[in-house]
């Protein structure tokens, strides 16, 4: 059984190794962290932001960018918004790169990034 089981009706894919639903294409544009979050609360369905290790858990180093790009064809080398906050540091949130497939804590809330959604 493959580790992605793609529902094309409701743009998902489900990861059969976390449970997690992901929204398969990425959200078009980039977003402010607060532009992100009231993004977010307009849609319906329980979408969120992944946390750096669930995004981390979609690379696959082989690839450029680290992601699978059958499952995720329009994932883009920007970075992608994270929940997880830097710990040392209120104002900086971490990031997640594909192009590179690694997490970056150097984005401040005012920063632009993409947005990969989950569920679960």
């Amino acid at each position: 059984m493959s580790r992605f089981v793609i529902d094309e009706a409701a743009e998902a894919v489900r990861d059969t190794y976390s449970s997690l639903v992901w929204k398969r294409p990425s959200e078009p544009g980039k977003y402010t962290l607060a532009e992100a979050k009231a993004y977010i609360l307009g849609l319906e369905g329980g979408w969120r932001l992944p946390t750096k290790e669930e995004l981390k858990s979609l690379v696959e180093k082989k690839n450029r960018p680290t992601i699978d790009r059958v499952i995720f064809p329009d994932t883009s080398p920007d970075p992608y918004w994270s929940s997880s906050p830097v710990e040392v540091d209120d104002g900086v949130t971490w990031t997640f790169d594909f192009g590179h497939g690694y997490a970056y804590d150097r984005a401040t809330k005012s920063d632009s990034a993409r947005l990969r959604l989950v569920k679960g």
